[in-house]
């Protein structure tokens, strides 16, 4: 995506913000404002009411992501994945409109379709064929200059597998000649553009300390959004010479420059597109995480509310546990789905998503419909008559027990005539004092 509004560069990274930042805004704030107005107005928003409405939420957030990745996939690059795919574009740098003639299996041309049964390419232009997918085979291609100056030639190639391949046509002296100049397809992972220069030209250039042989290429360092210079150094009559040429990346994008002979210029650099770029701004991140951040609200907040106060005190923690291990296992279901690609199309994989969660949010309201709450209050309650109920019988026991004891103590003294089995003469009735 691109992270520019303006002259300000927004990191990917640092969009992750916005979900922390949105939860310990909103939750507050619903505290003070949403939840009192809705006690105002006697709206019953029960805890597994909000619960619903949060995994309803959640729901829609990954539609708007869904939403919003399709926009991407709009304008994405079809580039070969596997070993069984590959692409070929063919760039005409010679200074002359170029008849091809090509044997090229499931090979797809724009192009008018010239005489001699061929495509006519201009100066500087190329087939727009980048994109057309097919399966690696060898061809052979037939070119020619229109201009009658009988300038031609033929290459007879084979295509490999995950490669997007140029061929690049350009003027060689009295004749033509061609080069393969195959080109990434990957995007760089900062966000950053890819420039590579390719010399068409008839002698080695160098740019900075580095040397391009021909038909040779170079990518220069990653390049953020912008207007940029590069100094091309041509080794004329004994003697170097520099050329400056302008160029403009833009986020995400990849390019290749064809440095040619020009007869008016002397020299061109000409530009081609090998992978579009990043058109659709970062920021429309943001409603997708407010929606989502609404439903965590809702339903992670007020889901542990309550577990923790539907339970006893004895089985809070293992209502907790039990809350964590559910989302746990959500997590465990995102894992294999997202990292096993089961689903090749990230939008595709959006939707799944929300109808896990529309399915998951429908058994919910059935539950719901039956559940009895429970003031928490009368746990307490509860576990004080038992307390009170255990202390009597404990009480009880003790009292029981003594009066057993005193009463076998009594036998034992009855039947032996004292304690010892000795009278205590001073304590008899008769005993004068």
């Amino acid at each position: 995506m691109d992270g520019y509004v303006g002259s300000l560069r927004v990191l990917p990274d640092q969009m992750q913000i916005c979900n922390p930042l949105m939860i310990v805004t909103l939750i507050p704030l619903f505290e003070v404002t949403l939840y009192p107005c809705l006690r105002h107005f006697k709206i019953n928003f029960t805890p597994l009411r909000r619960m619903t409405l949060g995994m309803l939420l959640a729901g829609l957030a990954f539609v708007v992501a869904a939403l919003v990745q399709m926009m991407i996939d709009e304008n994405l690059t079809k580039v070969p994945e596997t070993n069984g795919q590959t692409s070929l574009r063919v760039i005409n740098s010679a200074r002359c409109d170029l008849s091809l003639n090509i044997d090229l299996e499931n090979w797809a041309l724009d192009e008018e379709t010239g005489s001699g049964g061929g495509i006519v390419i201009g100066p500087s232009n190329f087939t727009n064929t980048k994109e057309d997918i097919i399966h690696p085979q060898p061809f052979i291609a037939m070119y020619e200059c229109m201009d009658n100056s009988n300038k031609k030639g033929i290459v007879s190639e084979p295509l490999y597998g995950k490669e997007a391949m140029d061929l690049i046509i350009s003027d060689n002296g009295d004749t033509l000649k061609s080069f393969y100049a195959p080109h990434h397809t990957e995007k760089s992972d900062s966000g950053k553009a890819f420039v590579r220069i390719v010399n068409a030209a008839n002698f080695p250039i160098n740019i900075g300390a580095q040397s391009i042989e021909v038909n040779g290429s170079l990518y220069l360092p990653e390049k953020h959004k912008g207007s940029y210079e590069i100094d091309i150094v041509v080794n004329e009559e004994l003697a170097n010479k520099t050329y400056t040429f302008s160029y403009e990346v833009f986020t995400g994008a990849l390019y290749t420059y064809v440095f040619r002979e020009d007869p008016q210029t002397k020299y061109e650099l000409d530009k081609y597109t090998d992978v579009y770029r990043n058109d659709v701004n970062i920021f429309w991140m943001i409603p997708q995480y407010f929606i989502i951040t609404l439903g965590e609200v809702f339903l992670s907040v007020t889901g542990l509310e309550f577990s923790y106060s539907q339970a006893p005190p004895s089985m809070k923690s293992i209502l907790q546990s039990l809350w964590l291990l559910t989302v746990s296992i959500g997590n465990i279901i995102v894992l294999i789905v997202a990292e096993a690609k089961l689903i090749p199309n990230q939008a595709d994989e959006y939707f799944l998503f929300a109808g896990l969660i529309g399915v998951a949010a429908i058994l919910f309201v059935i539950l719901s419909m039956r559940y009895e709450y429970v003031d928490e209050s009368e746990f307490y309650e509860a576990e004080e008559d038992g307390v009170h109920l255990e202390e009597d019988g404990f009480n009880g026991g003790v009292i029981e027990d003594k009066k057993r004891k005193l009463s076998e103590l009594s036998d034992v003294e009855i039947k032996n005539g004292g304690v010892n089995g000795v009278t205590n003469g001073g304590f008899e009735h008769n005993t004068a004092i």
